[in-house]
Formats: structure tokens, sequence, C-alpha cells
């Protein structure tokens, strides 16, 4: 059971790191790639909210301002986003009946998807923390400028992953009909 715990941790660092050593791990899974696609969105689906809030909080204390001239930037992301994370729920559901079959409960998985999720977000105030003020105050509005146009958009840089959530989309939208 601890080898097949790990087995789902990698995957689930691959979809989270995409690293080489990571992703060539994860093809060597027991998951067939619809359900490694699965799982590559719910991570995604945990990754993109907590890193855009992590990093609009972390902006909101360095610069004067940022989150009053950013407002309509985060609800922007929100709006845009909202189809997507409205799917997650239902997607972790599938997520958790395949972890249950490699000995994981539904607390494992979601424990895993959050911790990476703060993992990855955190890194952000981790590296700006060596910056001086005025370089902190310019990423950060870069960052704001990314969110805006759209960067930190789920699936932004994962188009199978963007495809997969279309998909899911499109099924829970002729479900509901």
């Amino acid at each position: 059971m601890k080898s097949k715990l790990a087995l789902l941790a990698v995957t689930a660092m691959a979809a989270i790191t995409a690293t080489s050593a990571h992703a060539q791990a994860a093809e060597e899974s027991p998951f067939t790639p619809e359900q490694k696609l699965l799982m590559l969105s719910v991570a995604e689906l945990h990754n993109k909210p907590e890193t855009v809030r992590q990093m609009f909080e972390y902006c909101a204390k360095q610069v004067d301002d940022f989150a009053l001239e950013n407002a309509t930037v985060l609800s922007g992301w929100r709006e845009r986003n909202q189809p997507f994370l409205l799917l997650k729920a239902g997607l972790q559901k599938q997520v958790d009946v395949i972890a249950q079959k490699e000995g994981m409960t539904p607390a494992d998985v979601e424990d895993l998807m959050v911790t990476n999720a703060k993992d990855i977000a955190g890194a952000f105030p981790e590296r700006m923390e060596s910056e001086n003020a005025l370089a902190r105050a310019f990423v950060c509005n870069l960052y704001a400028g990314k969110v805006r146009d759209g960067e930190f958009d789920v699936g932004y840089n994962k188009p199978d992953v963007r495809q997969a959530l279309e998909g899911y989309r499109s099924a829970a939208a002729n479900k509901g009909r």
C-alpha cells in the first residue's frame, strides 16, 4: 500500500511540478491516461486559485493600494475561472474513487492536493522576500497584469488540462439539461 500511496503522490506531484523526473515516474504509473488527466485537472483546480490568492494577499501587504487598484483584476479572474472551479468538487470525487482503489482515503487525497497547492503558491512570497520594496512592487504589478491578461487562468499553460476541463464542463452542462 505504501508504494501505491507513493505512486499516487508522485503522480500528483508530476501534475503539479511537471519536472521531467516526476513526469517519467507518472508515465510508469498504474493509471490510465484519462485518470492522469483527471488528476492533473483536479491539481490545477487546487493550484491556480491558491496561487492567485496568495499572490494577491502578499502583494496587498507589500504595495500600497494594490488590493484596491487590482480588485477588478481579481474579480475578472474569478469570473473567467468560475465555470471550471465549479467542477472541482465533482472531479475531486472521481479522483477519490481512483485513489481509494489504490488504498488512499479522500482525506489523504485532499491533504496531498492542498499541501501541494500551498507549497506551489507559497513559493511566490518566499522568492520575493529577498527583493527590495521597489522590486517587490514592480513584480506584484507585473503579476497583476498577467492575471488580468489570463496568464494565471486555469489551464492557461496546460492545453491538455484546459481541453479536458472544457470537456468536463460541457458534459456537466449537458447532464444538467
